[in-house]
């Protein structure tokens, strides 16, 4: 694992997901929800009447 990796010219990187293991995070106190997660969206249909 490189945690920093310095950009000084262009470059590929090339990740291999066979490398990869499970992370597992755990905090001192159970997670706590403060406020409202929504997502709305419209989508105009052509054509249609309402």
């Amino acid at each position: 694992m490189i945690p920093e990796v310095k950009v000084t010219r262009d470059m590929t990187v090339t990740l291999d997901a066979r490398d990869t293991v499970p992370v597992e995070i755990r905090t001192p106190r159970p997670a706590e929800q403060r406020g409202i997660l929504s997502y709305q969206t419209y989508r105009e249909r052509s054509g249609a009447r309402g």
